[in-house]
């Protein structure tokens, strides 16, 4: 019973919080959307392209990843005061660090239909790189809890839980 309340209260939080680090996500990814000068790739050069990609993508990641360590740091707290089945909660804690990123490219996705040519657009590309970061980062800070404190210590519960082995 413990597990599952557990379970819906990470859904709870994954819900409410999801699509608000999905919007800081797409804030923080318009320093490469300016650099890019809001054109599409087809319209930018090589070197400019590429860069306006990268800045995007490495700025939302930042974002996603400081939501993966606050979820990720916040799983061993929950999980250890209540007996739960902790495989479980684990595999609900990484649906749940997904949930932004899902959110977006869902968001993205939806605004492609409308205009066949936003998928060649800087930040479409650069949520593809973004998820793959936050997917890494995610059994990164699981399995190694001190690189969360590289950039993201001021994230709640983060110290915390770097000192503990997952």
């Amino acid at each position: 019973m413990k597990t599952l309340f557990v379970i819906l209260q990470f859904g709870i939080l994954g819900t409410l919080c999801g699509w608000v680090v999905s919007f800081l996500a797409n804030l923080a990814g318009a320093a490469g959307v300016l650099l890019g000068s809001l054109g599409r790739l087809s319209d930018l050069s090589g070197f400019r392209k590429a860069l306006a990609v990268i800045v995007c993508a490495l700025f939302q990641a930042y974002v996603f990843l400081a939501w993966v360590a606050f979820v990720v740091s916040y799983t061993p707290f929950v999980t250890s005061t209540k007996p739960v089945v902790h495989w479980l909660a684990w595999i609900v804690s990484f649906y749940v660090a997904m949930v932004p990123v899902i959110s977006a490219i869902g968001q993205s996705t939806r605004e492609e239909r409308n205009d066949p040519q936003l998928k060649r657009s800087v930040p479409h590309v650069a949520l593809g790189i973004s998820g793959m970061l936050d997917t890494i980062g995610f059994f990164v800070f699981a399995f190694l809890p001190k690189t969360m404190l590289y950039g993201w210590a001021w994230v709640p519960f983060v110290r915390e839980a770097s000192g503990t082995i997952v």
